[in-house]
């Protein structure tokens, strides 16, 4: 097995222990400016994960956070790969989620906090700008 393929698997477990983990914030209310159990917001949420699991990262927006990384279509999304989206201005990326696999997604959200939601239901799917795969 070549150094590149060890390291995808590696990643691909660390990812899973990660959204394994993330399940347990199920509810955590939204806090604007969030990045702690008492509260998150969708990037907070991500940087508290990604810090919690030794993932490098910086506290950010979600729009800077879909400048690292590289693209992934939706069709070769992979468990933990970031999901994006453009929710109070078309085309302007403000929301940023975990993607769990079987077209679900766990982001902290106003309504529900941290939740998993479809990627493709009536209210994410038109807003859908993309995916990035950070680690």
């Amino acid at each position: 097995m070549d150094a590149a393929t060890q390291t995808s698997i590696s990643h691909s477990i660390k990812k899973r222990l990660l959204l394994d983990d993330a399940m347990n914030f199920l509810h955590v209310p939204y806090l604007w400016g969030g990045a702690t159990p008492q509260g998150f917001d969708c990037s907070g949420f991500i940087y508290y994960m990604f810090q919690k699991h030794g993932i490098p990262a910086v506290r950010t927006t979600s729009k800077e956070l879909y400048a690292t990384g590289a693209s992934v279509s939706q069709a070769n999304l992979q468990q933990g790969d970031l999901v994006f989206f453009a929710i109070a201005s078309p085309g302007v990326i403000d929301h940023v989620g975990f993607y769990l696999g079987n077209g679900q997604f766990l982001s902290a959200t106003r309504s529900a906090g941290i939740y998993p939601q479809s990627l493709t239901s009536s209210y994410w799917g038109p807003k859908y700008m993309g995916a990035k795969r950070v680690y």
